[in-house]
């Protein structure tokens, strides 16, 4: 790619001051990018340039190409940022870590907060690392990120958090290195690699078991809250801030949720099938809910008397919906799809999974539905099988 380097001066009315006069400002710019420096220098924008002005002004650009140049030739990143930095300062600007991730915070303030909490914890347990906020974001190597993700292996980080968390790691130094504000990228060479976790789900089967299995009060409340879910498709956080008034009956009688998620703001319409139903109308919309991390210290307990195998948590309901939709009820992925909200059917496929025997029966049905559907041929006795094709 052929990069552009553009230099352009202004007289601005807009920043006219009491006097009458304006500061006079450079525009560098390079791929698109674009820095303003102002220049010690002021004038009436009606009379700009004037003869002195204009002599200033191709000194500031003659020193500008020839930091170009230089870069050019010692084959160093070139940015709007680098250049405006080596004029100005020499290329000494002070730009430590504190500044890169408040910087890279400044762009996720509109982001969901559990995303910006996301991203402001990372940055905090890397400076905790480092030692220093005050340290320059330029010392900063591979080596620094490697020690970071080993510390996160040590504490015990699943391979599916310690690449969210590099992620978001990544996300800063990249940032700053588009920018030109640091000369190097740490993350260079280094692959996040994305895991997909394979989360369990339950059988409609399993799902029965945990219906019937005998609990004290404690654990009762929690597997009512997880049965809902199971049989509604709602994430934890939808059913937290589910109101009695956002479950509603349509005219073929049924119950359904139609909402935006918490996390994502995308819409879902989501049915209450025959067993969330009669949980809701059981307890009269007032849902049992316990906190996430209670919740899932006791769907263990649940699992284990029930005699279930598998590592349930409330995140497992989800995807047990999106099975027993896909699998059981035979509900196209787009329908699924709107139940649980996704913006991609992607999204639903990583959720849902098709059972074999799924895949069994529809093979099955299709073989019958292929021999009604063919018609037996005979050969026209008409046609002589030693007559040739003739154009």
């Amino acid at each position: 790619m052929r990069q552009t380097f553009k230099i352009k001066f202004y007289c601005r009315p807009a920043k006219v001051r009491k006097n009458g006069m304006a500061p006079v400002e450079c525009s560098v710019i390079v791929n698109g990018e674009r820095q303003m420096i102002t220049l010690p220098k002021s004038c009436k924008p009606a009379e700009f340039p004037t003869t002195d002005i204009k002599m200033y002004c191709t000194a500031v650009e003659n020193k500008l190409n020839q930091i170009y140049t230089n870069l050019v030739v010692n084959n160093e990143p070139i940015t709007a940022y680098i250049i405006k930095d080596i004029y100005l300062n020499g290329g000494t600007t002070s730009y430590t870590l504190d500044k890169l991730f408040a910087d890279g915070l400044a762009l996720k303030t509109g982001a969901h907060p559990v995303t910006y909490n996301k991203y402001r914890r990372i940055s905090q347990r890397f400076t905790d690392m480092i030692g220093n906020g005050s340290k320059e974001a330029n010392t900063i190597t591979s080596t620094d990120i490697l020690k970071f993700k080993q510390l996160m292996i040590d504490e015990g980080h699943k391979p599916q958090t310690l690449t969210k968390d590099l992620t978001c790691l990544k996300y800063y130094f990249n940032l700053a290195f588009n920018a030109g504000k640091i000369k190097h990228n740490p993350f260079a060479g280094i692959k996040v690699e994305r895991v997909t976790p394979e989360q369990d789900y339950l059988t409609y089967e399993e799902i029965c078991q945990i219906r019937d299995a005998k609990l004290n009060e404690r654990l009762d409340k929690t597997r009512n809250m997880f049965l809902f879910m199971c049989f509604s498709g709602l994430e934890y956080t939808d059913l937290v801030h589910l109101e009695k008034t956002d479950v509603k009956k349509n005219n073929k009688g049924q119950w359904y949720i139609k909402k935006k998620r918490i996390k994502t703001g995308v819409e879902y319409l989501t049915i209450l099938f025959e067993d969330a139903a009669e949980l809701w109308e059981l307890f009269d919309g007032d849902i049992p809910v316990e906190s996430n991390q209670k919740a899932n210290a006791y769907l263990k307990e649940i699992a284990k008397i029930a005699k279930i195998d598998k590592n349930i948590t409330t995140l497992t309901a989800r995807h047990s919906f999106a099975t027993f939709c896909l699998s059981e009820r035979m509900m196209p992925v787009d329908i699924v799809q709107r139940c649980l909200g996704h913006i991609s059917s992607r999204q639903t496929l990583h959720y849902a999974k098709m059972l074999d025997e799924t895949v069994f029966n529809v093979a099955a049905a299709s073989t019958r539905l292929g021999k009604a559907g063919r018609k037996k041929t005979t050969a026209n006795p008409k046609i002589s099988r030693s007559k040739k094709c003739t154009k």
